[in-house]
């Protein structure tokens, strides 16, 4: 029943209308969920995602609130709705994965309909995003630093491909226009920022670049031609023009916790942790709709409605053989990842083996390979690709996807995709370190009992000195864009030393003048 001052009218049970807030409580074994729904009570907390649907002639329908619960161990949660297709996708971060759950309706809250359409993604704060009209689904990985894309117009879960890579520090939230084929994001580093791009990547540009913490909920108007986003950490909801100019702040509430936003018409639905708001757009006037006590942590919002605009899809008769891109101009077909477009602009061709992004290991026997996803806690099988003998370090080629392997006497290269290892140079000391310069293409590696570090290539494979006269040096790292040299030695204790990538400049960066020994070297460069 609800009670709100005698203004909830014909209230019965858990059923209760009114035009302002009410104060309801559901019958005995059931919870409270949004505004005036009932779930039936579970012995622990839910998390819940939540979906506004709205009738063909632009007002709510009754009870205007889905909610699918899911159990305490789901951390984070986003949805959107395919109006068109009538499907819902959802984050669901604990099973690191997109669930799809087709023939969606408001009513529809059967968790066994709900199958995995991506798996192996991490457990940060991604977003994803439904291009209805060329049926693709987008989604930002900020542990991997990509924005993916993957085809729903095939049944093959493998139809997908990494759209956008290079220089994302951590991207977040998500946002889609197709109709005028944007796609925008922010990414959030040192400085965050808000970047807009077609939805093939193309033509990119930082529209918001100041006064932004974390935006972790974005939402795109095709009618007003806005961008609406939630900053988590500045307790607002902002918007600004396409080209993010005119920005506005709309909505500012203390001590909230913002996280996502969706529009419909002339309306926002902004999600916090305990609140829905219902945010006029132009305005800025809102009202809160209570969540429940039964709800916490991450919920996604999203707005699904009966109506049908007239947009074309110019990739329904273009012919793509993987995934096609609509652009605001026409279409483009882009290949799932390991495949390359062929000159037809349309059709693919087998580029390399199953691997693409992956981990290289080896103990002294087999050389083996493990997908970059078992980061996100999915358990792969490694494929072991070759066998040696007495490997004791490696290094890795990426752009031209080739391994160097050496033991006590020789360093041998091959290639990842047919493994078969050939002879690169002979060593005569005690090999101590490895690295591959990406730039100059010349591979690096130090000798310890010889105190000299030499370097070769696959072209003249033959040894030359760079350094000598070290003290015992070890590790050897390459900065390539950098044009630097690392390594680590014993002179006067443990050091790191570093030099140009011509041999000059040589100095000491750090120094243990105790008992404590640097042991390996690596490098970040994101943080530099």
């Amino acid at each position: 029943g609800c009670s709100d001052d005698q203004q909830c009218r014909d209230a019965t049970n858990e059923d209760c209308k009114d035009e302002t807030s009410l104060d309801c409580q559901c019958k005995s074994n059931y919870t409270r969920g949004l505004i005036v729904t009932c779930y039936e009570a579970h012995s622990d907390k839910a998390k819940h995602v939540y979906s506004v649907p709205i009738a063909q002639n632009g007002t709510p329908i009754p009870d205007p609130i889905w909610s699918h619960r899911f159990p305490t161990s789901v951390l984070t949660l986003r949805v959107d709705v395919d109006n068109i297709q009538q499907n819902a996708y959802i984050y669901h971060s604990t099973q690191h994965s997109i669930y799809k759950n087709p023939n969606y309706n408001y009513g529809n809250s059967t968790e066994n309909l709900w199958t995995i359409l991506s798996k192996g993604i991490s457990s940060g704060v991604v977003s994803l995003a439904v291009d209805w009209v060329s049926h693709n689904i987008y989604w930002t990985d900020p542990t991997f630093k990509w924005i993916m894309v993957q085809s729903l117009s095939s049944s093959d879960t493998s139809m997908f491909r990494v759209l956008i890579q290079e220089n994302l520090y951590r991207p977040h939230a998500l946002a889609l226009d197709p109709t005028d084929a944007l796609l925008f994001w922010s990414d959030i580093g040192r400085f965050t920022t808000i970047e807009v791009s077609s939805l093939s990547g193309r033509n990119r540009k930082t529209i918001v670049l100041s006064n932004l913490l974390r935006t972790n909920g974005l939402a795109a108007d095709h009618q007003g031609q806005r961008l609406y986003f939630a900053d988590t950490e500045r307790d607002t909801v902002e918007t600004v023009t396409y080209d993010g100019t005119d920005r506005k702040i709309l909505l500012a509430k203390s001590y909230s916790s913002l996280i996502d936003v969706a529009v419909y018409q002339d309306t926002l639905y902004v999600g916090d942790r305990s609140k829905l708001y219902v945010v006029n757009k132009t305005n800025g006037n809102a009202f809160g709709m209570e969540i429940g006590e039964d709800v916490y942590g991450y919920a996604g919002v999203a707005v699904f409605h009966d109506e049908v605009q007239p947009v074309t899809d110019r990739c329904q008769n273009y012919g793509c053989a993987h995934i096609c891109l609509t652009e605001l101009d026409g279409a483009t077909c882009i290949c799932k990842d390991g495949y390359h477009l062929n000159e037809d602009n349309k059709t693919c061709s087998f580029t390399s083996a199953y691997f693409h992004r992956a981990l290289v290991f080896s103990n002294a026997s087999r050389i083996c390979i493990l997908d970059i996803t078992v980061l996100a806690d999915f358990v792969f099988d490694p494929v072991c690709v070759l066998e040696t003998t007495g490997t004791k370090y490696m290094a890795m080629d990426t752009d031209q996807r080739n391994m160097f392997i050496a033991n006590d006497t020789a360093i041998y290269w091959t290639s990842v995709d047919n493994p078969k290892l050939q002879l690169l140079t002979e060593i005569s000391g005690s090999i101590s370190g490895m690295s591959w310069d990406g730039y100059d293409r010349d591979l690096y590696w130090a000798e310890d009992d010889t105190g000299t570090i030499y370097k070769t290539s696959i072209e003249t494979r033959e040894a030359q000195v760079f350094l000598e006269g070290l003290a015992k040096p070890r590790d050897v790292l390459i900065l390539p864009h950098h044009r630097l040299v690392y390594w680590i030695s014993e002179r006067n204790g443990s050091t790191i030393e570093s030099s140009n990538i011509n041999g000059t400049h040589q100095q000491i960066v750090l120094q243990y003048n105790d008992s404590l020994k640097w042991t390996s070297l690596s490098y970040n460069p994101y943080k530099n």
